[in-house]
């Protein structure tokens, strides 16, 4: 069954004929009325939840936004490259992309912003964490403003610890925090989600869920397979 905030959208029978995000800067709103969607590229999918509700609450100035990503190796395909190979990843980190990575357009368009990208590569299957830094714009506090956000989001959670990409490996789920740091004058943010689940198939099965009236969670979890 639809949820009321899914029902209300669809009243009247007005149905967009449109090519929508699915569960990024796309509201469920917006989801649950369209006939086609698109899945988000992995790094919005990653950063936009926590950053644009910083960015909307006023705490931090959209033309400074800073966002290093780390992410599994899974996410550059499945194709065999020198580059992905275990000989070639194993102990090492490193970054790619630089200033021109293409996901860079794609969170600048969400977000309303200016963000400096840089993708870095870890030796790890699946996951990504974001650490995102932006110059505050007052002195409220950011992980407030989160839980205020996404405190009846069922897949994003806003914990006071630092998250780990564990957390939501083979999930569906987003784990975010921030805080503000009074000596700097800046506001840090971290978010991670698993690139194949929140990243990738997960979102696709949320917006399937919404676009056919179903529970947005039905078949998903929030919880990763960890331990």
């Amino acid at each position: 069954m639809a949820s009321a905030r899914q029902r209300s959208t669809r009243q009247g029978g007005a149905v967009k004929d449109a090519l929508t995000s699915a569960g990024g800067f796309c509201s469920a709103q917006d989801v649950y009325a369209a006939l086609r969607a698109q899945g988000d590229a992995v790094g919005l999918s990653t950063v936009y939840r926590h950053l644009q509700s910083l960015v909307d609450a006023g705490l931090v100035n959209p033309k400074s936004l800073i966002v290093d990503a780390a992410s599994g190796v899974s996410g550059a395909g499945r194709e065999a490259k020198e580059a992905t190979g275990f000989s070639t990843v194993d102990g090492s980190f490193t970054a790619y992309g630089l200033l021109n990575h293409r996901h860079t357009a794609e969170m600048e368009m969400a977000l309303g912003a200016t963000v400096l990208f840089t993708p870095h590569l870890v030796p790890m299957t699946r996951g990504i964490l974001a650490t995102c830094y932006a110059e505050a714009a007052g002195r409220g506090d950011p992980l407030q403003a989160l839980r205020d956000a996404y405190a009846v989001e069922p897949f994003v959670h806003v914990t006071g610890d630092p998250p780990a990409t564990k957390w939501v490996s083979g999930s569906n789920g987003v784990q975010v925090t921030a805080r503000y740091d009074d000596r700097t004058g800046r506001v840090v943010a971290f978010a991670a989600i698993d690139n194949l689940g929140k990243g990738a198939a997960g979102q696709m099965i949320q917006c399937a869920n919404l676009m056919l009236g179903l529970e947005e969670t039905a078949g998903l979890t929030p919880i990763g397979v960890y331990p």
